[in-house]
């Protein structure tokens, strides 16, 4: 039981410097492997414009 919650407390005292982080903090980039115009390159597009808006 003792072990258990050392394992809790520590997993827990790890995460605190995860959570202090800005994100994103540099530019993500997203990558289709397949040519212009198709449904996946349109729909990452569309994604793309969304995820600016909300991650700023």
């Amino acid at each position: 039981m003792h072990s258990l919650a050392r394992t809790l407390a520590l997993g827990l005292f790890l995460a605190l410097p995860a959570m202090a982080q800005e994100f994103p903090s540099r530019p993500i980039s997203l990558i289709c492997p397949w040519p212009p115009g198709g449904s996946t390159d349109t729909h990452l597009r569309r994604f793309a414009e969304i995820a600016t808006r909300t991650l700023g």
